[in-house]
């Protein structure tokens, strides 16, 4: 059997439809291409953001900690040197000693 021209006609609108159905694939593909690069910079751009957060947090915590060790060891000092006054029975000194072992104020740690 020969083919007819309609059965050229009805190929040719196949293609064409196929041609069609290709292109918008091909474009749905490059649109998602696109975003997917968007939302990658996106995602790296709030990655920096974060870390830079973290290591600013990181800083502050590294002070308020050697605020801490500082304040320790100031009131281990004075712990033994109110200790040494009251055995060596100067009350005086135990007192003024005393006075200064006071618990820092809750802002002391504002940075």
């Amino acid at each position: 059997m020969l083919p007819t021209a309609e059965d050229a006609r009805v190929e040719a609108a196949r293609t064409r439809r196929s041609e069609s159905v290709l292109a918008l694939i091909a474009a749905v593909a490059t649109l998602a291409y696109a975003w997917s690069g968007y939302q990658s910079a996106e995602w790296v751009r709030e990655r920096f953001h974060r870390s830079d957060s973290a290591a600013a947090l990181s800083e502050d915590a590294l002070k308020i900690s050697a605020e801490a060790d500082r304040l320790e060891e100031r009131d281990t000092i004075l712990f033994v040197e109110w200790i040494v006054a009251l055995e060596a029975t100067d009350d005086a000194t135990a007192k003024v000693v005393f006075d200064l072992f006071r618990p820092p104020s809750p802002t002391s740690f504002a940075i």
